[in-house]
C-alpha cells in the first residue's frame, strides 16, 4: 500500500523507539507508504521532548505530521512522554500514535485519556508493520480534514 501524491511536501515523523529492530521495521513501513518521507528517529523519552524543542522554554518547536511513541521506554515512559506533549498547545493537532509489543487495555485508555490518536500493536515484522498502515492512514486523513484540506490516501 502506498500512499497517493496529494500534496508536494514530504510527511514528517519522529519515532521514540529503543529497539533499533523495531525502528528499521517502522520506518521501512513508513517509506513504504511514503517514499518521500523523512522519518526521525529517537531512542528513549527524553530524546523525544528534545528532538520537538519542549526540552528547553526557548528553544524552538519542532511540529512532525505524526510521532509515534513506545509505551516502554528508557528515561521517560511513553505515556510521560505523550502527557508532555500534548501539554504543549502548538501540539495540539499533532497525531501521537503509541505503540507498544504487549498493550493493556489500561494502557490503551490512558493513552487516549491523554490525547493518543491510536494505539497499534508493535509489529514482529515488516509484513505485519504493513497491516498497520491503514490506521496510520486514517489518523493522518482525520489531520487533514481537520485543517480543511483533502488528502487522498490508498
Amino acid at each position: 500500500m502506498t500512499r497517493k501524491d496529494f500534496s508536494s511536501t514530504a510527511l514528517n515523523i519522529v519515532i521514540a523507539e529503543d529497539c533499533s529492530s523495531d525502528v528499521f521495521i517502522i520506518s521501512r513501513g513508513l517509506t513504504e507508504f511514503d517514499q518521500h518521507c523523512k522519518v526521525t528517529a529517537v531512542g528513549d523519552g527524553e530524546a523525544l521532548i528534545a528532538e520537538l524543542g519542549l526540552d528547553l522554554p526557548d528553544r524552538p518547536l519542532t511540529i512532525p505530521d505524526l510521532i509515534i511513541i513506545d509505551l516502554y521506554m528508557p528515561k521517560l515512559y511513553g505515556m510521560q512522554a505523550l502527557q508532555h506533549i500534548k501539554r504543549e498547545p502548538a501540539f495540539a493537532n499533532v497525531p501521537c500514535v503509541m505503540i507498544s509489543a504487549f498493550p493493556t487495555l489500561a494502557d490503551q485508555d490512558e493513552a487516549a485519556r491523554l490525547g493518543a490518536a491510536g494505539f497499534i500493536n508493535k509489529p514482529a515484522s515488516l509484513a505485519e508493520f504493513r497491516k498497520s498502515i491503514r490506521s496510520i492512514e486514517t489518523i493522518l486523513q482525520a489531520k487533514s480534514d481537520s485543517k480543511g484540506h483533502r488528502k487522498c490516501l490508498s
